[in-house]
């Protein structure tokens, strides 16, 4: 069966193909309710489907955004995904995702990709910290909203948690218990301005309260370094802190695995946008950086952009912290 064409529709209700054309870009005023009843009905019927490639080079927009994550098997990339698609909707937008896979390389040919299909803007958690290495999206006029990191020297505006924040104050609960150091542990492929911040508030408090500060870096979670650092000081009140909730877990296991009883010998709070921390035993102080209300606020952002706005913006979304049991 031959596709059906915007001429056969045309032909069906009995009116051109300028009044159909009309029709699908929401443009009533001058089709009367009965004509436009009767060409909903054919298209309907005759299972019409309109060409959007077509349609966009004729529109400004193509009600397309595109997305791209560092790694989307990571939760918080799923709860800031749920808080775009909210608006979207709103705005009768749909989205392309594409996960980098934390590769330079995917990122690069995923832009590309989204600028090609003719996103009217894209939303990029970025791998790089250099601008430089984003130039192409400066070229190419793309609205670009940064989402959970920035990059150097500031271009584009951008959204993320309060990390330097949500950090300081972890660390000031922690000096309150008396803990006399932490050990920041943190992925040693991520360079980004997110980890960066939060290591700076812990370090912060770490100066002023005269708690000593170690960084652990690991790859693929492995926390074998972890054993020669706490040997180093047994009989130093230590609490790790974890960058992320896939590193929370990681340490988690090691210490059950190791015979640690929190927080007993051992402390242990971090980044978490789960449920975890409520309902393990003890309960796991923890920072939530709310990545759904993130992924909302950059996509509000994004059509600020899309509809003239100029100049730059960084905002950032309060995390919650809550404190349990784990020190």
């Amino acid at each position: 069966m031959d596709k059906v064409t915007i001429m056969d529709v045309a032909n069906e209700v009995g009116v051109s193909k300028t009044t159909i054309s009309r029709y699908l870009n929401g443009h009533f005023d001058r089709i009367n309710a009965h004509t436009r009843e009767k060409i909903k009905q054919a298209i309907d019927e005759m299972g019409y489907v309109p060409n959007q490639q077509a349609r966009t080079l004729k529109a400004k927009h193509s009600h397309l955004i595109g997305l791209v994550v560092a790694d989307m098997a990571n939760l918080y990339s799923s709860f800031l995904i749920r808080g775009i698609q909210n608006v979207l909707r709103e705005h009768d937008y749909s989205l392309l995702i594409v996960d980098s896979a934390n590769s330079l390389t995917n990122e690069k040919k995923a832009l590309t990709q989204l600028m090609a299909s003719n996103v009217d803007g894209i939303i990029l958690q970025p791998l790089s910290v250099n601008s430089q290495d984003y130039q192409f999206l400066v070229e190419s006029n793309t609205n670009v909203v940064l989402v959970d990191r920035q990059t150097r020297p500031t271009v584009w505006s951008s959204v993320t948690a309060d990390n330097f924040s949500a950090s300081r104050e972890m660390a000031l609960a922690l000096a309150k218990q008396k803990y006399q150091r932490i050990i920041f542990i943190s992925l040693a492929s991520d360079s980004s301005t997110t980890h960066a911040l939060r290591y700076e508030g812990l370090q912060k408090v770490a100066q002023q309260k005269s708690i000593l500060l170690d960084a652990l870096e690991v790859t693929d979670n492995d926390l074998t370094d972890l054993d020669r650092l706490l040997k180093a000081t047994p009989h130093t009140k230590t609490a790790l802190f974890a960058v992320n909730g896939q590193l929370l877990i990681a340490c988690l296991q090691w210490l059950q695995e190791h015979h640690y009883v929190i927080p007993n010998d051992i402390g242990i709070t971090g980044y978490d946008d789960s449920e975890l921390g409520a309902v393990l035993s003890p309960g796991i102080s923890t920072i939530d950086q709310n990545p759904q209300e993130i992924g909302q606020a950059t996509a509000r952002l994004l059509f600020e952009y899309i509809g003239g706005k100029r100049g730059h913006e960084d905002a950032e979304v309060a995390s919650k912290l809550t404190l349990r049991h784990s020190f």
